[in-house]
């Protein structure tokens, strides 16, 4: 959503970005109807991301073959082209950089405002598939094969939960700090983790992860 209220929608199949602006309260004559336009399609098949800056552009990210797009009223040009199968999500860092999560490198790169970027993170997962960013200024990132949290501050990153579940697809941060996410089948609060630790579900034992060290997730050892 916008600054001024206009929501907009990435959709799939046709990798297209939809602008949709709600009806004022005040105008009787067009009750009840909201006023709906593409302003974005490309070559790709699927939008899986969007940012919406204050000055009402919109960065879109594609899949397959993802490419990050920037789209001011309704032209639009290619703003970074990372050269990975997917874009699984896109955010904007308190600089002002785009920070995206990908896959099948299982990376994250970030991206400033002249649309130059590089990789700063890569794990041992396939995909990266969410992301958040902190008051602080640091990302949170989840994978989508072995469901670890990490957490990338100026290039270093570390385990910050190893969940037993397979996809972290959300995390967020409430106003005290701490961090949720939820996973593939359940959610957990990150401050609660020691005294309730996560278990496998019954009858769903988490495969054993190859080349994973141990004790990575104490440690706090950089990848990068």
């Amino acid at each position: 959503m916008s600054a001024n209220g206009d929501i907009y929608i990435g959709s799939g199949h046709k990798a297209s970005v939809y602008k949709i602006k709600p009806n004022s309260p005040a105008d009787t004559k067009n009750k009840g109807k909201n006023k709906t336009e593409e302003i974005f399609s490309s070559d790709e098949l699927d939008v899986y991301a969007l940012v919406v800056r204050d000055n009402g552009d919109v960065f879109a990210a594609t899949s397959p073959d993802g490419k990050i797009y920037k789209i001011s009223g309704k032209k639009s040009s290619e703003f970074f082209n990372p050269g990975e199968k997917f874009i699984w999500d896109l955010k904007e860092d308190i600089t002002g950089n785009l920070v995206c999560a990908v896959g099948n490198s299982g990376g994250v790169y970030r991206i400033d405002k002249s649309g130059n970027g590089s990789m700063i993170f890569t794990s041992e997962d396939t995909h990266i598939i969410s992301l958040h960013i902190t008051r602080s200024n640091s990302i949170l990132a989840g994978s989508g094969d072995r469901g670890i949290l990490y957490r990338i501050d100026n290039r270093k990153a570390k385990v910050l939960f190893d969940s037993p579940f397979e996809e972290i697809r959300g995390i967020c941060e409430d106003k005290e700090g701490n961090i949720y996410f939820s996973a593939t089948k359940g959610i957990a609060k990150q401050s609660e983790l020691k005294t309730n630790p996560m278990q496998p579900l019954p009858g769903k034992q988490k495969k054993k992860k190859e080349n994973q060290p141990s004790k990575r997730s104490k440690s706090g050892q950089s990848f990068i």
